[in-house]
């Protein structure tokens, strides 16, 4: 319900909300993703399922991914759970490292902030740990170069990224 009243008949910004319109399958899919992760000893498979459904509804037809921040941030929350209950998880390492690039990549970024270097640094970690467990993993490396790619793409990269892991990504990607 919105309401305005006479005296202030003209909304302002501040007045402003917004409907997010999510299909039904979507929607069921996230829900009983939702209930799985539930349960106290949820598994990693779970947590990395409601990831995907989270990916799902920010993929869909009806939401614009970055008019939808909390959607990705429930996405990026799942898949940090999926790999803190299973570290070696090579499928939740990398569906992090892709959800981690896809916010690097689609925040139209005129300045490099400070959440656009942790959120590269932290999914070339990602992609560094599967690389180190299994050197011929090709998911990884083409995640590495498609991250390197994003990366040298963002204008005047501060010096904070040297610091931060980045610096180690095109070494990484000459080995």
């Amino acid at each position: 319900e919105a309401r305005w009243l006479r005296r202030r008949f003209e909304p302002t910004q501040a007045d402003n909300f917004r409907v997010n319109v999510i299909s039904p399958d979507r929607w069921l899919t996230l829900t009983a993703a939702r209930r799985a992760t539930t349960a106290r000893n949820a598994s990693a498979e779970s947590w990395r399922m409601l990831g995907r459904a989270y990916e799902g509804v920010i993929e869909s037809k009806y939401i614009i991914a970055t008019h939808s921040l909390r959607f990705v941030q429930l996405m990026l929350d799942a898949y940090r759970q999926a790999v803190k209950r299973d570290p070696g998880s090579v499928p939740a390492r990398l569906d992090t490292a892709e959800a981690l690039m896809f916010c690097c990549a689609t925040m139209f970024i005129s300045k490099v902030t400070d959440d656009e270097i942790a959120a590269a640094t932290e999914a070339a970690a990602h992609l560094d740990a599967v690389l180190t467990a299994d050197e011929g993993n090709k998911d990884a490396a083409n995640g590495l170069e498609r991250l390197n790619a994003i990366v040298s793409d963002w204008p005047g990269l501060p010096g904070a990224a040297q610091s931060s892991g980045l610096s180690g990504l095109t070494t990484r990607l000459q080995e």
